[in-house]
């Protein structure tokens, strides 16, 4: 971007949001994808989700509702007939129910990384590929330079990237544009937004989540399967094939040709040809 002038033109480019004029979110409501909560989306800049770019999901333990917020966007992004990528989730996601939820299973791909690094370098690749609409991460403990790499190759391949981190990480500086930090709440979940371009953020905002009948809230989950997720002990999934990556150049010509095997379930253990990140 070239801007010529004085610095007064580069204050009034549209790009740039001073603290003194109106919030972003006030102009423009278009872009986004929409989360499903309507006081989240009059909160978010592009009135809801990115289209593409690093996020950030902050939560004080897994199972404080982060499936419950995230089932919308999975619903929507399945639509586009590219995958929706998770990289080592804490529980083992429930496929019988993410379908009646609506996620487009075909659509969908589970990854395995033994190392922080490795998983790191998968969501670069797969956010790059352009062939993902989504991708989801759980890493230990990613560096700033990292998460910079992840936003460019979400530019790059018009993806969104999904980071699910402690709450503690709220005070570490981040060049991810959103973050969001999730609680429990009484009637469903919390959220605050922490960081986002063109606003200040916002408080916490109580989202309703439906609960169908029949269905019980126990501990830190929906136990009847809402929350379309099931921990380890409670579904018994076969082991996941091994994808080698060293037999390919990278996972940009390894997703197009991946399908769901209805023998081995949807499950991938990745192995990055080099050092990684």
């Amino acid at each position: 971007m070239t801007i010529h002038g004085s610095p007064l033109n580069l204050l009034r480019h549209p790009a740039v949001w001073r603290a003194g004029e109106a919030p972003l979110s006030a102009q423009r409501r278009q872009d986004g994808i929409a989360t499903g909560f309507a006081p989240l989306d009059q909160a978010l800049p592009d009135g809801g989700w990115p289209v593409s770019g690093l996020a950030e999901l902050l939560c004080p333990h897994w199972g404080c509702g982060e499936a419950e917020l995230l089932l919308p966007l999975l619903r929507q992004l399945g639509a586009q007939q590219r995958w929706l990528v998770w990289i080592n989730p804490p529980w083992l996601p429930f496929a019988p129910a993410l379908a009646r939820q609506g996620v487009a299973l075909e659509h969908t791909l589970l990854l395995r990384c033994e190392r922080d690094k490795d998983l790191l370098w998968a969501m670069e690749q797969c956010l790059g590929s352009g062939s993902c609409s989504l991708v989801q991460g759980w890493p230990a403990r990613p560096q700033p330079q990292q998460l910079r790499r992840l936003q460019l190759a979400a530019q790059k391949g018009h993806s969104l990237g999904l980071l699910l981190r402690p709450s503690a990480c709220a005070q570490q500086p981040s060049p991810a544009p959103l973050r969001l930090e999730l609680a429990r709440h009484a009637a469903g979940v919390q959220v605050r937004v922490v960081k986002c371009r063109g606003n200040w953020g916002s408080d916490w905002l109580a989202l309703q989540v439906p609960v169908a009948a029949g269905q019980e809230r126990g501990g830190d989950a929906v136990v009847s399967g809402q929350v379309a997720v099931a921990y380890p002990e409670q579904a018994a999934f076969p082991a996941p094939p091994v994808l080698n990556a060293d037999a390919v150049a990278n996972v940009l010509q390894v997703l197009p040709r991946l399908k769901m095997d209805s023998a081995s379930g949807w499950n991938v253990s990745l192995t990055p040809p080099g050092p990684g990140l």
